[in-house]
């Protein structure tokens, strides 16, 4: 199989919460590029190794494999993915609520995002600041973040990237309880990943979206509606997601409390 197409393969497993797979490509890709001599390439798979342990939700082998990744970029002077790398740090310690050292870790990531050209890392850098921000309840300073990432999309536009910012901004409000604005940024999401889901699906993505669209409607008292979407969001994780991996997304879609909004009278 062509490099490239193994590569998409790798991606689109990972994207689709499977991860066993996707970190099995991923290695094997890391080492033929780096026989190949093409770091760039070889950092990048090295790292998703870390991000597809990241889904999985196994905080130990992921801050391993990205540190391991860190390192090799370092070392080829890969200063853009050294960067990326250092955001993967940040966000999976996020994941485990450990919001102080996850800071430490993004804004490692953004001082060394601001000395690269592709500032469009440097804003989803910025967005996941705001995400910890939001998480640690410092409303005016998450919504500072996000809308600086979002102004540096404006000029280094990257669908996917602004795409998460949305549901980073989305969480926000939802926090504020501001659930009217919440919808019609999920809605904006959504519209953003159907755009481009025929080359890239990210099922799981679907999974979040749809879940955080369910929880605000049964906020807002849409039960029908808010059933209909969260059927949806649990289908495609039964379906798609291993059992860690749905562990992340249900906690990201507040599916418990979901749950108990829809069987209140």
């Amino acid at each position: 199989m062509n490099i490239d197409k193994l590569f998409k393969k790798a991606d689109f497993y990972r994207n689709n919460g499977q991860t066993k797979k996707a970190i099995s490509l991923y290695q094997k890709l890391a080492k033929i590029y780096n026989q190949k001599k093409e770091f760039y390439n070889a950092t990048h798979s090295l790292q998703q190794i870390g991000v597809s342990y990241k889904i999985d939700n196994d905080e130990t082998k992921a801050i391993t494999a990205l540190k391991k990744a860190h390192f090799y970029a370092l070392e080829h002077n890969e200063n853009l993915m050294a960067g990326a790398i250092l955001r993967d740090i940040g966000i999976t310690y996020e994941y485990q609520d450990k919001f102080k050292i996850a800071l430490k870790y993004l804004n490692q990531s953004r001082k060394i995002l601001e000395t690269v050209k592709e500032k469009e890392h440097l804003a989803i850098t910025l967005a996941k600041i705001g995400l910890v921000y939001t998480r640690l309840k410092k409303y005016d300073d998450a919504e500072n973040y996000i809308k600086k990432a979002q102004r540096l999309f404006q000029k280094y536009p990257h669908w996917f990237f602004e795409g998460t910012t949305n549901g980073h901004l989305a969480n926000l409000e939802i926090e504020k309880k501001d659930y009217k604005n919440a919808l019609k940024t999920l809605n904006k999401t959504e519209i953003i990943f159907n755009e481009h889901k025929k080359e890239e699906p990210h099922l799981r993505r679907f999974s979040q979206i749809w879940g955080l669209q369910a929880f605000v409607l049964a906020k807002l008292n849409q039960k029908d509606k808010a059933k209909k979407l969260f059927d949806k969001s649990r289908k495609l994780i039964k379906e798609n997601l291993s059992e860690s991996a749905a562990a992340v997304v249900d906690k990201d879609i507040h599916a418990e409390e979901t749950k108990k909004l829809l069987s209140s009278k």
